[in-house]
């Protein structure tokens, strides 16, 4: 992972380990979530792969269990991480954003795509248990779970982009902030 881009995309979102996060507590922010999955996936996975945060969404609160859509995210990440081995170009873009009354993590990478059986294999629940794909298909159930959605939109040979869409929290567009 290119440090520089990850301590600045650090700096750039201001956010530090979250007591939320750590008991686990319904709501979280977006951009807490997403630092916290890339922390938690296996450091070797991400050897390599330029990583970059954007967007204006980072500070909104999210709705249902954090822990879930925590998890949901770290398997996208992971099996990106993943796809992207041996490739020369690694790179993984992640931008926050808001849609209704959804926040959006939109992940695209430079892999070599999904083909579309895997993708039935994903969304139909079938994938191979220790598959990489076995990654994506949990982190679909699991975003179901909390009520949102996991998209994915691949071309084959140029890369996947992702969206996990995320319920904002009861107070809807409330930041962490504003409490």
């Amino acid at each position: 992972m290119s440090t520089s881009a990850l301590s600045a995309a650090a700096l750039a979102l201001s956010i530090a380990a979250s007591p939320a996060l750590a008991a686990h507590a319904p709501h979280a922010r977006a951009g807490e979530l997403v630092q916290a999955a890339l922390k938690k996936v296996p450091q070797a996975d991400l050897s390599g792969v330029a990583v970059d945060i954007s967007g204006a969404a980072t500070g909104l609160t999210l709705g249902g269990d954090s822990d879930a859509a925590l998890r949901a995210l770290m398997g996208v990440i992971e099996y990106s991480a993943h796809s992207m081995a041996g490739r020369s170009t690694r790179r993984l873009s992640i931008r926050i954003g808001r849609s209704g009354t959804n926040v959006d993590v939109e992940l695209r990478d430079t892999g070599p795509g999904v083909t579309t059986a895997d993708l039935q294999a994903i969304y139909g629940g079938a994938p191979a248990p220790r598959s990489t794909l076995a990654l994506l298909s949990r982190s679909n159930r699991l975003t179901q779970s909390v009520g949102g959605h996991l998209l994915i939109d691949s071309q084959e040979g140029v890369g996947s982009d992702y969206l996990v869409e995320l319920p904002l929290g009861a107070k809807a567009g409330e930041t962490v902030a504003q409490r």
